[in-house]
Order: structure tokens, then sequence, then C-alpha cells
């Protein structure tokens, strides 16, 4: 609820790091994150199967870097996606 309202508007939330290490230990929380994420729907995906599950994070993890980037600039160019993307989630989350 809080993307669609919010939509394309900047705000300056001040959660910006301010040096080197700092951006570092925001990108690496982020990245686990995300991929404790994907492990999850990826094991509950396999069933149980190991060979599922392997190919499934080795498929996983390439596509998840390439496709959020080319993501994040079509929501640049195309800011009716933000919320397109929010109606399907508001829509999932009340199913």
């Amino acid at each position: 609820m809080k993307l669609f309202i919010e939509g394309t508007h900047e705000q300056d939330d001040g959660k910006e790091a301010s040096n080197l290490w700092q951006a570092i230990k925001i990108i690496v929380i982020a990245d686990i994150t995300m991929a404790l994420d994907n492990m999850l729907a990826v094991g509950g995906a396999s069933h149980g199967n190991l060979f599922l599950l392997l190919f499934g994070l080795g498929l996983s993890i390439p596509f998840i870097v390439f496709t959020s980037n080319l993501l994040s600039m079509l929501m640049d160019k195309y800011p009716i996606i933000i919320y397109i993307g929010a109606a399907i989630l508001g829509k999932v989350g009340a199913r």
C-alpha cells in the first residue's frame, strides 16, 4: 500500500551511506535478505528434490541480477509500472 500511495515521488528519507563501508554494509544486508528469500522460495518449490533445488538456485541468481537492473531502468522510464506492480501486490495480498 505504501508503494502505491507514494508512487514515484522523490523523498529524502536519510538512509544514504556517508562513506564506503556504510554503502558496502547496506548492499551486503540487502543481498543477504534477497538471497535468503530466494533460497526459501526455490527450496519450497523443489519439494525436497536436490536436483531441482540446485538447478533453481543456479538459474535464479543470474536471472535476478540481470532482470533487476532492467526493471529498475524501465521503472525510471515508465513510472506506470510502479502502479501496476502495487496493484498486483495488493491483489495477491488480499487473496
